[in-house]
């Protein structure tokens, strides 16, 4: 899974342009899942993607990148699978990531992210559906000492392992089909012992 994919997307050799999300989570999830290894290496109007879950029930991408002027962005592109296989995009959630580029584009550390503990840029989303088909996902920048993930309720919430280069993960969760439960879900970070680091 270790590899670093420029974001301009190559088709016959001819750029299809800048930073394009939806183009770039299609491009990994259909090309084998070649995920970003180092932030410092985007340039203007390029990105690639951080992590991508493709559970079944809600397959979906992290890319972060940075427009041809510059800004940094990050999307959470959600997927869908077609009947011979392959995956499309079929929804985009962008916002700005400028204020995290630059401790991103540093080595990333073994303990914890100065001034912001064991995750950096640690962001939530969700979305309604129809009736069992809500989703909330995490994603974020875990130190070097964080060997998985678990994001969930109690008896109903998933675990991935960390085996990105930047650190990165995403990690969603189905709503389960009574609604959203009353407790807030917990993020679980885990050692390589299955010892909890943290819970966020």
């Amino acid at each position: 899974m270790a590899g670093h994919r420029t974001g301009r997307v190559q088709t016959g050799g001819v750029s299809t342009g800048p930073y394009e999300p939806s183009s770039l989570a299609e491009a990994a999830a259909n090309g084998g899942m070649l995920l970003l290894s180092s932030f410092a290496l985007v340039e203007p109007g390029e990105g690639g993607v951080v992590d991508l879950d493709l559970d079944r029930h809600v397959p979906a991408a992290w890319v972060v990148g940075r427009d041809t002027g510059g800004a940094w962005w990050s999307s959470r592109v959600t997927l869908e699978q077609d009947p011979l296989g392959g995956w499309m995009a079929t929804g985009e959630d962008t916002s700005s990531w400028d204020g995290w580029s630059t401790l991103a584009c540093s080595p990333r550390p073994l303990e914890e992210w100065p001034a912001w503990g064991v995750v950096l840029a640690l962001a939530h989303t969700g979305g309604a559906g129809e009736p069992g088909l809500g989703y909330l996902s995490v994603c974020g920048l875990a130190v070097g000492t964080v060997a998985a993930v678990q994001f969930g309720w109690p008896g109903k919430s998933r675990r991935r392992i960390v085996e990105t280069a930047t650190g990165g993960f995403l990690l969603s969760v189905p709503v389960p089909p009574g609604g959203m439960p009353s407790d807030v879900p917990v993020l679980r970070l885990v050692d390589g012992r299955g010892g909890t680091i943290a819970r966020l």
